[in-house]
């Protein structure tokens, strides 16, 4: 089950509720359970959800990479199967998402595919461009 961090909310409350709200990525590092990635019904009905919050919230899937192999750590690490980054145009969106019926079956879906998962809020301003 996820375990959320109150504090990180807060910071995005204030953040949206500041006059100054700025687009917001969120990048999801995910290990699924056994047999659930990628082909299974729960992972494909949770997919269709995540696309159904992100039409209502204005949101966008930038990417989602399978996870091939781990290079390098540093310490404590955990085997990943996939990364998706979701793109909003603010946080108040996405603070908005979370309050659809859409949003309860999401967290549904996750407890019965994921196994270990970890969402970074990121700034997209910060991307780099490689080209």
């Amino acid at each position: 089950m996820d375990k959320r961090n109150d504090i990180d909310l807060e910071k995005m409350k204030q953040i949206a509720a500041s006059g100054n709200d700025e687009p917001l990525l969120m990048l999801n590092l995910n290990r699924y359970i056994a047999g659930e990635y990628p082909k299974s019904e729960n992972y494909t009905q949770w997919r269709q959800v995540n696309k159904q919050m992100l039409d209502n919230s204005e949101g966008k899937l930038l990417f989602i990479l399978p996870v091939r192999g781990q290079r390098l750590s540093n310490g404590i690490s955990e085997q990943l199967d996939e990364i998706i980054a979701f793109w909003y145009p603010s946080h108040q969106s996405f603070l908005d998402m979370t309050k659809l019926d859409l949003f309860k079956r999401n967290g549904e879906l996750r407890n019965q595919i994921i196994d270990w998962a970890a969402v970074y809020r990121c700034d997209p301003l910060d991307l780099v461009k490689l080209t």
